[in-house]
């Protein structure tokens, strides 16, 4: 009578005896006819025995254990070979799936997440930094960059709030909504917590200005002033006047003839 060949070994036909399975990572069941490798995806402790490779590793054919999966590649379960994971993707060594560069990371290969310098800004799945540009800063509660507060602008990599100073023409505090200077007065600089100057004597200053305007001749103009004022009649000025100390002309009145 025939018996069924026992696991471990393999019964070639027509044998009177068991052929022991002697190839390491071979896999030999119960009533093998010849000796075969382990499975790819599958791993064999022994010759009689085989399990599910599992995931985060990967076991080609004739594994006697499975491998770890490398940084910069995953395994999902029965994998039988590593799969490369895409720029903006971070797999450490034994991932299952690709998983996307963290917020605030860059990935500039797939194996290590860089943290994000300041004042630049690094959205979920960034293979490299993005830098702030002028009028923006980096806002580490939302991971990118942000436009300042109006009114207000701020240098390139700007990494705070803080940075938003007011533009000409506007005053106000760091980080804050900056306001119009108000009419009568100026200010050149811009900056934060910079008061608005009087418009001098000879100049005047409307609404929002960077620089005071020179009064035009037969103007004058004192001091804070929006608008300038034209002369009395008969009378003249130079150009940037300040008072109205004027110089009043010679006029020849029509002599009555009878």
């Amino acid at each position: 009578v025939c018996s069924t060949c026992p696991a471990g070994a393999f019964c070639p036909f027509a044998t009177a005896l068991p052929v022991v399975c002697a190839i390491k990572g071979a896999y030999c069941p119960p009533g093998s006819s010849l000796q075969s490798m382990c499975p790819a995806g599958s791993r064999c402790p022994s010759n009689s025995t085989i399990a599910t490779c599992y995931q985060g590793n990967f076991c080609p054919s004739g594994s006697v254990s499975q491998t770890q999966c490398p940084s910069g590649s995953h395994c999902a379960a029965m994998a039988s070979a590593p799969t490369e994971c895409v720029l903006g993707s971070f797999c450490p060594a034994g991932s299952a799936i690709e998983s996307p560069c963290a917020e605030g990371y860059y990935c500039s290969n797939t194996s290590v997440q860089i943290l994000c310098t300041q004042g630049f800004f690094c959205p979920q799945s960034s293979i490299s930094q993005g830098l702030c540009s002028i009028g923006t800063y980096f806002d580490s509660a939302k991971v990118q960059c942000q436009v300042c507060p109006l009114n207000a602008s701020s240098p390139v990599m700007s990494n705070t709030i803080q940075n938003c100073t007011c533009n000409p023409c506007f005053t106000g505090q760091n980080g804050k909504e900056c306001s119009p200077c108000g009419e009568g007065t100026f200010n050149s600089d811009g900056g934060s917590i910079t008061n608005c100057s009087v418009c001098p004597h000879g100049t005047f200053c409307k609404s929002a200005t960077a620089v005071p305007t020179q009064c035009p001749i037969n103007t004058y103009c004192g001091t804070g002033v929006r608008e300038p004022t034209s002369c009395p009649q008969f009378s003249t000025s130079l150009a940037a006047s300040g008072s109205i100390s004027v110089s009043y002309t010679h006029l020849t009145l029509p002599t009555n003839r009878e």
